[in-house]
């Protein structure tokens, strides 16, 4: 078998030419030979030449390619090398002097590991712990090609603990948790939601005005929840404060001022026991014509049903206890 580039002066090989042997060719001998017959009996010199196995380059990177079987030569010519260390031959970026590097699992040094099962990879990117699983990570992290499992390539979890807070979550009134991370929480936030009304309570009684209210998560300074205050400028009227009887407010925001008579006109001096009766008749001329002292109940000294108190319901009331009896006005 012939090596490429290698011819014997008498056109003769020797045996074993399969590429990792040596062709002889036999001189005429030189000076200082080593005494070896060459052709026709004549002293000449044997010449070893080394032969090496040449690989495809095909991407020009100096390493051949692994697949390639190899071809014997004196010398590998051009787009041929000596090893056959290269992994990809159509990619000169990718050989064993290669940096591996984050790219989607190519092998770029050929050493076997991809990304980052290679403890050489560069260009690794941080990944965050999503320890609730919202899609968000909180503080800890890893560098890695590709983001392990429970982790995500952001950080910006303001509560990794709670599955409803991460950014774009809804805000809600929930006692100054910051829902939305974006570092307003309830009142503070104008995207917040579940906001209750409260009204206002200018005159400090627990009882809130209708017509005067605001949204927000809790009670503003001077609001309450209440809104059946019928007077917000008068703490002493609101829903069940003592009512004070026929003086023409109320009290007690029922919707009527209270009146001290009952029924039928005629109980003058409020005795509970009794309607109209002489002690009634005395009290009324006493507060017309004698002491004046202060009526207990004007409605009740009302017995004639026309507005104030005069000598016509005096005469009313005689007639009732004493004349037609005919009975005194209605309560008014």
């Amino acid at each position: 078998m012939g090596i490429p580039g290698v011819s014997a002066p008498t056109g003769q090989s020797q045996p074993g030419g399969n590429g990792g042997s040596a062709e002889i060719g036999v001189g005429p001998s030189q000076p200082g030979g080593n005494g070896l017959s060459g052709l026709n009996g004549q002293p000449g010199t044997v010449s070893v030449v080394q032969v090496v196995t040449c690989y495809a380059d095909l991407d020009g990177d100096t390493y051949g390619d692994a697949n390639d079987p190899g071809t014997p030569a004196i010398s590998c010519g051009a787009g041929t090398v000596s090893n056959k260390d290269d992994c990809d031959d159509a990619n000169a970026a990718v050989n064993p002097a290669a940096q591996e590097i984050c790219n989607g699992g190519v092998d770029d040094d050929c050493d076997g590991l991809i990304d980052d099962a290679d403890p050489s990879v560069t260009g690794l990117s941080t990944f965050y712990q999503d320890t609730d699983g919202d899609g968000y990570g909180g503080s800890s992290s890893t560098t890695a090609c590709v983001a392990p499992v429970g982790y995500v390539g952001n950080n910006l979890d303001c509560d990794d603990a709670n599955l409803l807070i991460h950014p774009g979550a809804a805000e809600v009134c929930n006692g100054g948790v910051d829902d939305d991370c974006d570092g307003l929480a309830d009142d503070a936030d104008p995207g917040v939601t579940g906001q209750a009304t409260w009204y206002a309570d200018a005159d400090g009684d627990s009882f809130g005005n209708a017509g005067a209210s605001v949204l927000a998560c809790a009670p503003p300074q001077g609001y309450v929840a209440d809104k059946t205050d019928c007077d917000d400028t008068n703490p002493t009227i609101y829903p069940g404060a003592p009512e004070i009887k026929d003086d023409g407010i109320d009290q007690n925001c029922d919707g009527i001022d209270a009146s001290c008579c009952v029924a039928l006109t005629g109980n003058v001096d409020c005795d509970p026991s009794d309607g109209a009766d002489i002690s009634d008749l005395t009290a009324l001329i006493d507060n017309l014509y004698i002491t004046f002292a202060p009526l207990c109940c004007d409605g009740e000294a009302n017995t004639d049903g026309q507005p104030g108190i005069d000598i016509s319901d005096l005469t009313a009331l005689i007639d009732y206890l004493y004349i037609s009896f005919a009975p005194p006005a209605a309560c008014q």
